[in-house]
């Protein structure tokens, strides 16, 4: 039970008192308890983490329901963390719990769920030549085959044609 208007201290405070009103070992006490946990989980704090996992539980299921094949880079996401222009955006994505909703989830519904090596996906033509890039570069240009599309594009297609390889 949550206290309208009040903050995450104040809260905690009002039910850790109920707690201490009721006597030790008692079934009123553990249900005492367990109004503090709920309050803990509900104070401001843990709120934005709460809601991104919520979503990314939502996301993969509905990657998961749609989809029976599900190809993805396997990033090293501690590595990318130590950019520090991208930590930030990196850590509250949440990429890493993602990756393991979407595969637990997968197993579960008996769909395929493959991580390609990440070797390579955004310097790569799809006809297989290096087309070397700077991240500023956002369009993708193969002087062998001539295709000439975005680069995020490219790469997944590129991530697919992989799995495709990799599971067959």
């Amino acid at each position: 039970m949550l206290f309208r208007g009040s903050t995450g201290t104040k809260q905690i405070r009002k039910t850790r008192l109920w707690i201490s009103r009721k006597p030790k070992g008692s079934r009123n006490r553990h249900t005492a308890k367990q109004r503090v946990a709920k309050t803990h989980q509900k104070v401001a704090r843990q709120r934005v983490a709460r809601q991104r996992k919520d979503f990314l539980h939502k996301q993969s299921y509905r990657m998961v329901r749609d989809h029976d094949l599900i190809a993805v880079e396997n990033l090293k996401v501690r590595n990318r963390v130590r950019n520090r222009r991208l930590a930030k955006s990196i850590s509250s994505a949440g990429w890493r719990r993602f990756m393991t909703y979407l595969g637990y989830k997968a197993e579960k519904q008996g769909k395929r769920f493959v991580q390609v090596p990440a070797h390579g996906t955004s310097q790569t033509c799809l006809c297989g030549a290096d087309v070397s890039k700077s991240l500023a570069v956002r369009i993708h240009e193969c002087r062998t085959c001539g295709l000439i599309q975005d680069r995020d594009i490219v790469s997944a297609k590129l991530i697919l044609q992989r799995a495709l390889e990799m599971s067959a």
